[in-house]
């Protein structure tokens, strides 16, 4: 292994030095694991394009097949935190050892000061590769969807399930802000009329859930179909980001709007709650366990997730790739159902 360069070799660009010096950690890791340090293979694995200047995600290969993960974070501040993200791991790894068919990777060495870890390779394929597949008629989407589910309910019940009232004012105080600023014209937004009838829809929904009851458990921070990773055998939950924020619905409403709109319902099928298919919701609820369509507490934290993702697009005078127009229109179909199938609300 040699991660040396020659006086006469192109400078690395940012990632390629990074990546690097993730690898000049490995001999330690070696030595420490009685592992090999020589005939070693490093594949870099995608992080966030914002973030690869500072994160290193390899997949280490050893000569004999064994296979695992290092994973790298050199960015101050966030090392830190990441340093706290990772003992949450810890106890969900733990904690989920005995479950059937859900794991959360188990770290298996980790720096004593910075955010270095080497974890196990989790099997699988991710989950929107997964439902790919279903679509081309080559799996059970409904299947697929209802094991998520389930899995996804044990990995919030690892923290412990607590029944809570829900109070909204904290979100809607931020999306009141939000609403002033726009209309005193401090800052602009794209479809900014649209964008003020969902924050208004989101006080409306606000005052549905206002104090009923929801089960409250750590959030993954970060969960969207790309960290799922799904095998014949286990659903596996990787790159959490969260080690305190306790509404599990957040999580749920992330996966689904996340790569929005590619989990949105194909045009001629039944939709659901915010055009998310009627049917992936009917198989995800059986296998969590919770009739989420009709919770009203988790149609505010669908509402309040679209609301979030809104503010994300490009502003209105830069550019606006085709990406972010299709990730526009998607919001605005989830938005625009919620309008059209909005309730009275109490007296």
């Amino acid at each position: 292994m040699s991660t040396d360069v020659s006086p006469d070799s192109a400078p690395l660009s940012p990632w390629e030095e990074v990546q690097a010096t993730t690898q000049t950690y490995w001999p330690g890791i070696a030595r420490d694991l009685e592992l090999p340090v020589e005939g070693v293979k490093f594949q870099r694995l995608g992080v966030n394009l914002f973030a690869d200047h500072q994160r290193c995600v390899l997949l280490v290969s050893l000569p004999d097949q064994r296979r695992y993960v290092l994973r790298a974070e050199f960015s101050g501040v966030r090392a830190a935190r990441e340093q706290r993200v990772l003992k949450r791991m810890r106890r969900d790894a733990e904690a989920l050892k005995a479950a059937a068919g859900v794991m959360v990777p188990e770290i298996l060495w980790q720096h004593e000061s910075e955010a270095i870890v080497l974890m196990e390779l989790c099997p699988g394929t991710t989950m929107h590769q997964e439902l790919t597949y279903c679509d081309l008629g080559l799996g059970n989407r409904a299947k697929v969807v209802e094991r998520v589910g389930a899995a996804l309910y044990q990995l919030h019940q690892a923290s412990g399930f607590e029944e809570q009232q829900f109070w909204p004012r904290v979100h809607l105080d931020q999306v009141r802000a939000k609403a002033e600023d726009l209309r005193s014209q401090s800052c602009e937004i794209r479809r900014q009329p649209k964008f003020l009838g969902l924050s208004a829809y989101l006080h409306r929904a606000g005052r549905r859930a206002r104090g009923l009851s929801y089960q409250s458990a750590l959030e993954h921070g970060d969960l969207h179909m790309y960290n799922v990773l799904i095998s014949d055998e286990q659903i596996s939950f990787i790159d959490f980001n969260n080690t305190h924020a306790r509404m599990p619905y957040h999580d749920i409403a992330r996966m689904w709007l996340q790569n929005c709109p590619d989990h949105l319902a194909p045009r001629g099928t039944e939709e659901g709650l915010g055009a998310v298919a009627a049917e992936d919701w009917d198989a995800f609820s059986r296998g969590y366990g919770v009739d989420l369509q009709n919770d009203p507490v988790f149609q505010f934290c669908f509402a309040l997730r679209i609301w979030r993702q809104w503010q994300a697009l490009p502003e209105p005078d830069e550019a606006f790739p085709t990406a972010e127009q299709a990730k526009e229109k998607g919001l605005l179909r989830a938005f625009n159902w919620l309008i059209a199938h909005e309730v009275d609300d109490p007296d």
